[in-house]
């Protein structure tokens, strides 16, 4: 990881100025050896307790939030109000060869950050997809009328604190290591907001702060609905498993709930009195609903509006899911099925106050190393084996395929292959997918 405290980071002399930006913003650098590591005894030796602390200015670990010599070391704990010691994670760095990550601190790169990605140039995009060519920066103007870079990782994510988790779910299931050893296998659930584009609705509004636009129809009586609707909005719940010693680093994990199938709300999504030709607005019954990346048109009277372009398609949506839950076993235990057990949550369609119903998909053992692995969810039928669906607008990147795939910043395929076919059931004879509604 990167430690702000031990690693100077000053603008260089490369700028640029996003349209509609006024001003222009310069990449960040590394100044040259300003690395220095922390080193872990000389941490411990602050804490009361150690051989080496000093008993009047010891920080006591007990009470660290009252005892003022612990002001200084607060970051190692965290606090109500944030830390002093911001720990950049970068990406995983694999010295030894052996497949498995090595932690260690910020090597030199020449003068790039080493938690974006760095298979490309050190260059910027400002529309979105970006290219093949990998830009590690994306250049816009906020609302403020800011120029802003934020920072793509190396699997086409864009670190710009759009997206929050809450609510996190972890069970840890103790192994023995071949060499003896004693550990456990990390499971661990969250839900996290989508984070998801420019809202549908006009920027200016002359009646209210936080009125309904013509997009979304007639206001509703509960001023709990006077939002604009996004393409998509509300949550996902995320998955990871790893070793205890061994945590994901700067990793998006993998979103558990299925691809949204039109049907309820999205038909219809964006109300009665809409008859314009917005792609999101609408969808096919039974099939996948696709989001694409969204543009602003100017209307050439000084108002404009963002617009979905059905050629550079983004992801699938999602139904808004929470609350996740486990209930799993060790693989000491599980029967001829091997079944390891389930995942538990919450999932309903869009908007306050709509019925949500619980859903559970399965965990069957397979394979060798982590029994808790993503992979090892149940599906039996792939959402491209089922649908006719649309290509990651610049390519497979890579991934086998662009198809089957949510789509990354750059217009490649990411993450994992979509679960989500339909199929038979093979007790019932009804259509399935690969979750149960309970």
């Amino acid at each position: 990881m990167v430690n702000t405290d031990t690693l100077k980071v000053e603008q260089s002399g490369t700028c640029v100025t996003p349209p509609g930006g006024t001003e222009s913003v310069c990449f960040p650098e590394v100044v040259e050896n300003s690395f220095v590591p922390l080193d872990p005894e000389e941490i411990a030796s602050q804490f009361c307790g150690h051989p080496d602390a000093d008993p009047v200015t010891c920080c006591d670990p007990d009470n660290h939030e009252g005892d003022p010599n612990c002001e200084d070391l607060k970051g190692l704990y965290g606090n109500m109000t944030g830390t002093k010691r911001y720990a950049y994670l970068a990406k995983t760095i694999d010295n030894d060869g052996d497949g498995m990550p090595d932690y260690q601190y910020y090597v030199d790169q020449g003068g790039t950050l080493d938690l974006c990605d760095t298979s490309g140039t050190n260059t910027y995009m400002d529309v979105l997809p970006g290219t093949s060519a990998r830009e590690r920066w994306y250049g816009f103007t906020n609302v403020a009328e800011a120029s802003k870079l934020v920072c793509v990782t190396s699997d086409g994510r864009l670190l710009d604190g759009d997206v929050s988790a809450s609510r996190p779910n972890m069970q840890i299931q103790p192994y023995t290591k071949p060499d003896g050893t004693k550990s456990a296998w990390v499971l661990l659930g969250y839900e996290e907001s989508k984070g998801m584009g420019h809202s549908l609705a006009a920027e200016s509004h002359d009646d209210s702060d936080n009125p309904v636009d013509e997009i979304i129809g007639v206001k509703p009586e509960d001023p709990g609905q006077d939002k604009g609707f996004k393409q998509d909005i509300g949550k996902n719940v995320i998955y990871h498993s790893f070793d205890f010693t061994q945590p994901d680093l700067v990793s998006p994990g993998h979103i558990v709930n299925l691809p949204a199938l039109c049907g309820g709300l999205y038909p219809n999504y964006c109300g009665d009195d809409y008859d314009g030709t917005n792609p999101t607005c609408t969808c096919m019954p039974g099939e996948p609903v696709p989001l694409y990346f969204d543009y602003y048109i100017d209307n050439g009277d000084g108002t404009g509006e963002w617009m979905p372009d059905e050629t550079k398609f983004l992801q699938y949506r999602t139904e808004i899911a929470r609350r996740v839950r486990f209930i799993m076993q060790s693989p000491g235990k599980m029967g001829s099925s091997k079944t390891l057990g389930a995942i538990i949550y919450k999932q309903g369609q869009e908007g306050q106050g709509r019925p949500a119903d619980v859903f559970i998909r399965r965990m069957v053992k397979s394979g060798i190393g982590n029994p808790y692995k993503f992979e090892n969810f149940e599906c039996s039928t792939y959402l491209d084996e089922t649908f006719a669906l649309p290509a990651c607008a610049n390519g497979a990147g890579d991934k086998p395929s662009a198809v089957g795939y949510m789509c990354n910043v750059w217009g490649e395929a990411t993450g994992d292959r979509l679960c989500g076919g339909v199929f038979t059931d093979p007790n019932g004879g009804y259509p399935r997918r690969d979750h149960v509604n309970l």
